[in-house]
C-alpha cells in the first residue's frame, strides 16, 4: 500500500462520513428516478424492475471491487475519489435523457416490446455511470478513514452505517415529498447540486493546493452552469418527453404529460379522440360509446336487478356515464391514482365532466385492494375494470384471496364481472394456461361462472342460481326490461360475444385446463403466465426459462446446494495449506449470501405486502426506510461490538444461522398474517407484525458487513482492499438476488 498522506484537520474524517450519508441520500434519489424513467420507456413489469436492480447492483460490484484493485495503486486517493464523486452525480442528466430515446436507440418494430436481451444490453450501459461511481468510490473512502483515524474494520462499518442512513433519509424525502413533484431533472439537478455543495465546502485541506483549486474551479463551473443553463435544462426535459412520445409511434398529438408518485401520464389525440398513456401503456380513449356502451351492458345484463356498482379502474371516460345511462341507481368509483382524472378533466365531454360532481356517484382514490378488504357497504355488481394481470400489483386483482374478500363484499345474488385477454379461434398452451388459471381460481370461490368468447373473454361468477347466464334470450329479456334505449348498443350485441357454440368451446377449452395453477397472492401464477405472454410477442425467447422454472421444485435447490457445497470442498482441499486464502474466501462467500438473502428478503416482502394489504403508496416507502433502518441499525450494532467481540467467526457463523431459520419461517409468517384468524383482528395489529419482519430483515443483512470486514482484515492489512472486496461481495449477491427474486 502507498504511504499514507499527510492527516488533514480534524474535520476530516467527519467530513468523510458527511459525504458518504449524502452519496447514500444521492444514490436513493437517482436510482428511485431512472427505474421511473427506465419502467416507462420498457413498458416495465418486474421482469424490468428485476433486470433494472440486478445491473444496478452488479456496476456496483464491479466498480467497488475495481475500485480496490486502484486504491493500492494511489499515492493519494483525495483527487481520483472527488472526481469520479463528481463526475457520477452529473451523470443522471445524461442518463434521464438516453432511457427516454431508448426505441430510437434501438430501433424496435412498432407497437412490438423491445426484446428482454436489447433492453438488458441497453441497462448495461446506461446504468454504468452512477452505480459504478457508487462502488468505486467505496473503497477509496476507506482509504481515505483509515489514513486519518488509523486502519481497522470499524472504519469500512462507519462508511456503510453512515451510508445506510442516507440512504434511508433519500427514501424517505422521495416517498413523500419529491414523489409529490415529480420532475426526473429537478431530481438529478438537486442531486448534483447537493453532493457539489459538500465536496466544495467540505473539501478544504483535504487535497494539495493545486488539485484543490482545479476541483473547485470545475465544481463550481458546473453548478454555475446549472443556475445558468436551467431553462436549458428544462427545455431538454421537454425535449426528451416529446421524442420518447414520438418514438412510440402512436401517430398522435401528445397534449400534455404529467408525473404523479405512482405514474407517468400521456395524453393524446388525433381527429377529436383522445387516448391515455400510463407509464408508456395504453390505457384508454373517449369519446368511445361503441366500446363504453356494450361494456356496461354486458356487465349489467348479468344482474336481473342491479341497483349499486362497484367499478374498480378507471371509469371517468365514459363508462360511468354508460353505467348511469342504464339505469344503476349509484356507483362507487375507485381509482388509485387521483392525477388521471385532474390530468383528463380537460378534455373530457361536457356529459363526463358533469358526471364529477354527479351525487349518484361516489369518488374514491384509494387502492381498489385495500378498498374491497374494508368495505363496509354491499353491492349489486363489483365491476374489476383492470387491465391484464402484466405486473405483480395487477395480479391482486385476479387471485383466489381478491376474489374472497369481493365475495364478501357482494349483496345475496350479486356478481363480480371482470375480462381477460384470451384468443378467438385456437388457445394454445400459453394462452390456455393464463386464461385457465383465472377461470379455475374463480371456481374455487364461486358456484357459477358464465365466460363469454372473443379476443377478450368476459368472465361473470355468482353464488346464486340462474343469475350469470350467456343465453342471449335471457339477457335480451332483462335488457328490454329496463326500458333503456342506447344509441351505441343494442340486443344484437349480444350475439357477438355470446353464440352457442362459440362459448361452448371457450368454457370447454378453460375446463380442459387442469394443469392450470390456482393463481394466490403468495403463488402469483397467473402474472407468471402473462409474463410468458410477454416474451412471446417481445420476442425475447425465455420461454424455456420460465418453463424450467415453473418445474423447478425443492429437490431441484437441495442439488443446486450440494453441487455448490462438493465444489467448495474441493476448493478447501486444494487450498489447504493456504489457510489465509481460504478465510478471506470464505468472509466474502458469507458476505455475497448475506447480499442475496438481503435482497431476496425485501422483494419478497414488498411484494408481499402489496397483496396482502393493498398498494398504499406510503407505506411501501415506510417499507424500504423500514428495511434500511435495519440495515443501518444491525451494522451500528456490529460495528460498536467489534472490539468486544471475541471470535468474528463464531459471531458470524451465528449470524448465518439465524438468517437462514428466518428465511425458512418467512413462507409460515407470512401464511399467519393472511390467515383468517388475524384477518380478523384489527389491521394495525397484523400490520405491525409484518413491519417487525422488515425491520428484523434488514437487521440482519446489516450486522454481517463490519463483522465480515473485521473477519477479512485479519488476514489483509489494506483497509480500502479489504473494503472494496467485502462490498463488491455483499452487491455482487445482492445482483443474484434481485435477479432469481
Amino acid at each position: 500500500m502507498p504511504p499514507l498522506t499527510t492527516p488533514s484537520p480534524s474535520r476530516r474524517p467527519a467530513y468523510l462520513l458527511l459525504v458518504f450519508f449524502i452519496l447514500g441520500l444521492a444514490s436513493v434519489t437517482v436510482q428511485t428516478t431512472l427505474i421511473r424513467e427506465f419502467l416507462v420507456a420498457f413498458h416495465g413489469n418486474e421482469l424490468c424492475l428485476g433486470l433494472f436492480f440486478g445491473v444496478w447492483l452488479l456496476w456496483i460490484s464491479l466498480g467497488a471491487a475495481l475500485g480496490s484493485w486502484v486504491s493500492r495503486r494511489l499515492r493519494s486517493a483525495d483527487g481520483l475519489f472527488h472526481l469520479c464523486v463528481l463526475l457520477g452525480a452529473a451523470s443522471p442528466l445524461l442518463q434521464i435523457y438516453y432511457i427516454r430515446i431508448v426505441r430510437y436507440v434501438l430501433n424496435p418494430p412498432a407497437g412490438l416490446y423491445i426484446p428482454f436481451h436489447s433492453m438488458s444490453l441497453f441497462a448495461l450501459v446506461v446504468l454504468l455511470p452512477f452505480s459504478t461511481m457508487i462502488g468505486f468510490t467505496f473503497p477509496l473512502g476507506c482509504r481515505l478513514y483509515a489514513e486519518r483515524r488509523g486502519p481497522g474494520p470499524t472504519a469500512i462499518g462507519w462508511l456503510y452505517v453512515l451510508e445506510s442512513c442516507g440512504f434511508l433519509l433519500g427514501g424517505l424525502l422521495f416517498t413523500f415529498i419529491l414523489a409529490h413533484h415529480y420532475n426526473a431533472y429537478a431530481n438529478a439537478a438537486l442531486t448534483l447540486g447537493l453532493v457539489l455543495a459538500v465536496c466544495v465546502f467540505g473539501s478544504f485541506g483535504a487535497m494539495r493546493p493545486a488539485a484543490q483549486l482545479a476541483f473547485r474551479v470545475l465544481s463550481l463551473a458546473i453548478l454555475a452552469g446549472l443556475c445558468v443553463l436551467s431553462p436549458l435544462v428544462l427545455r431538454l426535459d421537454r425535449l426528451s418527453i416529446q421524442r420518447r412520445w414520438e418514438s412510440l409511434e402512436t401517430r398522435l398529438e401528445l397534449l400534455t404529460t404529467a408525473d404523479s408518485k405512482y405514474e407517468n401520464i400521456a395524453v393524446g389525440e388525433s381527429s377529436g379522440q383522445y387516448s391515455v398513456f400510463a407509464d408508456g401503456f395504453y390505457m384508454f380513449s373517449f369519446p368511445n360509446e361503441y366500446d363504453y356502451a356494450p361494456s356496461a351492458n354486458y356487465v349489467l345484463t348479468q344482474h336481473p336487478r342491479p341497483r349499486k356498482v362497484l367499478l374498480l379502474g378507471n371509469g371517468t371516460q365514459g363508462l360511468l356515464r354508460e353505467l348511469l345511462s342504464a339505469g344503476v341507481a349509484a356507483v362507487d368509483h375507485v381509482e388509485l391514482d387521483p392525477k388521471i382524472t385532474e390530468t383528463i378533466q380537460p378534455y373530457l365531454p361536457a356529459a363526463d365532466a358533469r358526471l364529477l360532481s354527479d351525487p349518484r356517484v361516489r369518488y374514491f382514490h384509494a387502492d381498489s385492494r385495500y378498498f374491497v378488504k374494508q368495505a363496509q357497504a354491499v353491492y349489486d355488481i363489483i365491476f374489476v375494470n383492470m387491465p391484464d394481470p402484466s405486473t405483480a400489483m395487477l395480479n391482486r386483482f385476479y387471485t383466489i384471496e381478491f376474489f374472497r374478500e369481493a365475495q364478501r363484499a357482494l349483496a345475496p345474488g350479486g356478481v363480480l364481472a371482470l375480462r381477460i385477454t384470451s384468443a378467438e379461434n385456437y388457445i394454445g398452451e400459453l394462452v390456455g394456461d393464463y386464461s385457465g388459471s383465472v377461470f379455475h381460481t374463480l371456481r374455487r370461490v364461486f358456484k357459477n361462472i358464465a365466460v363469454s368468447h372473443g379476443d377478450s373473454n368476459n368472465l361473470f361468477a355468482s353464488d346464486a342460481d340462474n343469475v350469470v347466464t350467456t343465453d342471449i334470450k335471457e339477457l335480451t329479456r332483462r335488457y328490454a326490461q329496463r326500458g333503456i334505449q342506447s344509441q351505441h348498443f343494442t340486443t344484437a350485441h349480444f350475439e357477438f360475444i355470446y353464440q352457442p357454440t362459440r362459448v361452448e368451446f371457450t368454457r370447454q377449452k378453460l375446463m380442459e385446463r387442469q394443469s392450470a395453477k390456482i393463481n394466490t397472492d403468495l403463488r402469483p401464477i397467473t402474472y407468471f403466465y402473462n409474463l410468458m405472454l410477454w416474451d412471446n410477442f417481445s420476442g425475447s425467447h425465455l420461454r424455456p426459462v420460465f418453463r424450467f422454472l415453473e418445474r423447478t421444485n425443492i429437490i431441484v435447490l437441495v442439488l443446486v446446494l450440494v453441487v455448490v457445497l462438493v465444489a467448495r470442498l474441493g476448493f478447501v482441499k486444494a487450498l489447504r495449506r493456504d489457510l489465509a486464502r481460504q478465510a478471506r474466501f470464505n468472509a466474502l462467500a458469507a458476505m455475497a449470501a448475506c447480499g442475496f438473502s438481503a435482497m431476496a428478503f425485501e422483494i419478497i416482502l414488498i411484494f408481499a405486502f402489496q397483496s396482502m394489504y393493498g398498494y398504499l403508496y406510503h407505506m411501501i416507502g415506510l417499507i424500504v426506510a423500514l428495511f434500511m433502518a435495519g440495515l443501518a441499525l444491525g451494522g451500528l450494532a456490529a460495528n460498536l461490538s467489534l472490539r468486544g467481540l471475541q471470535s468474528e467467526g463464531k459471531a458470524l457463523i451465528l449470524v448465518q444461522v439465524v438468517t437462514a431459520a428466518f428465511a425458512l419461517g418467512l413462507p409460515s409468517a407470512l401464511m399467519a398474517l393472511s390467515s383468517p384468524a388475524l384477518a380478523a383482528a384489527p389491521l394495525a395489529v397484523s400490520q405491525a407484525l409484518f413491519m417487525a419482519l422488515i425491520l428484523a430483515a434488514g437487521f440482519l443483512g446489516g450486522l454481517e458487513f463490519p463483522i465480515v470486514s473485521s473477519l477479512y482484515l485479519k488476514h489483509s492489512t489494506d483497509t480500502a482492499r479489504t473494503g472494496g472486496l467485502v462490498d463488491a461481495a455483499d452487491h455482487l449477491g445482492a445482483f443474484l438476488g434481485a435477479l432469481l427474486s
